[in-house]
């Protein structure tokens, strides 16, 4: 199916929303819609997005949490983290599980179907919907997000939200971690 769809662009990047996903399932919508529409294909997703990580040490395990990440902290019910698009929230409770004394309120924000999709949180970890495409609801924020998939427009707009709505959740410090294996796009083929 790939080699067709290759062929087909002349093996160039698509330009707007319709590319691999759509011509595979013969569908208009983006990907994540497309798995909002059949929660059983988003449930495995969500499972593998758990299990992709196995293996591989967690951002929490290489950066100085306890000296750069939680300094400034000023109340025991701050939010210390908030994992925007954070799926079923394994990443926080896998930083809960290293950290268990640790201040602050760590949030796992997605999209409604994924947070429905969640079967339980370890304490201290709490849920919230949110399509990070609008505005982020937590003033200030501290995100670590490890796997955001969306065009190259959105980056920039993302973290763009992050400040810009009131709350009655404030953080009382402001980093943004984007533990991201990024690769920059390259044009291989004209």
């Amino acid at each position: 199916m790939m080699p067709t769809f290759l062929e087909q662009t002349k093996y160039r990047n698509p330009l707007d929303s319709t590319g691999p996903f759509q011509f595979a399932f013969k569908t208009n919508l983006g990907m994540f819609e497309f798995l909002n529409e059949r929660p059983k294909r988003l449930s495995v997703f969500n499972t593998f997005m758990e299990g992709q990580r196995a293996g591989r040490i967690p951002w929490f395990q290489y950066y100085p949490v306890e000296s750069s990440l939680c300094e400034g902290l000023k109340s025991e019910d701050a939010v210390l983290i908030v994992d925007v698009g954070g799926g079923r929230g394994h990443d926080l409770e896998a930083f809960k599980g290293d950290f268990p004394s640790q201040r602050g309120n760590l949030v796992v924000q997605d999209l409604p179907e994924t947070i429905d999709d969640i079967d339980h949180l370890a304490p201290g970890v709490e849920s919230m919907e949110l399509d990070f495409f609008t505005p982020q609801p937590i003033k200030g924020l501290i995100t670590s997000r490890d796997s955001v998939n969306i065009a190259d427009r959105f980056p920039i707009q993302v973290p763009g939200h992050t400040t810009s709505a009131p709350s009655s959740m404030t953080v009382s410090c402001f980093k943004i971690l984007l533990p991201e294996r990024t690769v920059k796009q390259i044009t291989i083929y004209e």
